[in-house]
């Protein structure tokens, strides 16, 4: 082994050998990580950047409150008045009436 005797732990360094897309990967993510801190932490991109549940619960949200709301204001129908069963007219039967056959062998 190629060991120097004054070479300590902390002046070696690691070198892994990364494969192209790994790197592309890490260099956008220490893009996103460089925009972010430069937008600062008070900003729309920074607070809800990574957190597409919460956009989703507030667009949800805002478009039912805005269906109770039209809900609300909208014009109403008139109802129709419930028929009950005295106010229908009489129906008349034509041919025999219906007898189930219940036992089909002796038929």
């Amino acid at each position: 082994m190629d060991r120097e005797a004054g070479e300590t732990p902390e002046e070696r360094k690691i070198v892994i050998i990364l494969p192209d897309r790994s790197r592309e990967i890490i260099r956008l993510f220490e893009e996103l990580q460089r925009e972010r801190q430069l937008a600062g932490p008070g900003s729309l991109k920074t607070s809800f950047g990574d957190k597409p549940l919460i956009i989703g619960a507030l667009v949800l949200s805002i478009g039912l409150a805005a269906i109770g709301l039209a809900q609300l204001i909208g014009p109403t129908q008139p109802e129709k008045p419930a028929v009950t069963l005295a106010a229908q007219e009489p129906v008349r039967i034509v041919g025999p009436a219906f007898v189930p056959n219940v036992n089909p062998r002796e038929h």
